[in-house]
């Protein structure tokens, strides 16, 4: 994603700070290596992933931030692309997020072994 953004940024003149929303939301997502793990039964073999309350409260709160007040407060520090920054965000948010939950998945997988 990274290599896009310079690539949008030397063919249609995006400014190179939007490259630090895609990092922002890299460094956000990492919370959801704290917030999940991965407990195995023993029973069955299959492999189960649990949640706090934190994570529903912290999806609340980016849905609030995508939808409700990110757009006015890029809005409102003369971003011009704040699409585009939203969705660098998300993007980084997203790949942290599944890297975290892949994490947890491979610990408990490996472990067994």
């Amino acid at each position: 994603m990274s290599v896009v953004v310079l690539y949008d940024a030397f063919v249609y003149g995006t400014p190179l700070y939007y490259m630090l929303f895609f990092f922002g939301g890299i460094v956000i997502g990492k919370l959801y290596l704290k917030l999940y793990s991965v407990k195995q039964n023993e029973e069955t073999g299959k492999l189960h992933l649990n949640t706090s309350i934190l994570n529903i409260v912290l999806t609340l709160l980016l849905l609030a931030l995508r939808f409700i007040f990110g757009k006015q407060i890029l809005d409102s520090f003369d971003f011009q692309y704040t699409s585009d920054a939203l969705y660098l965000f998300f993007i980084g948010l997203y790949k942290s997020k599944w890297k975290a939950i892949v994490h947890h998945l491979e610990n408990k997988l490996f472990s067994n072994f």
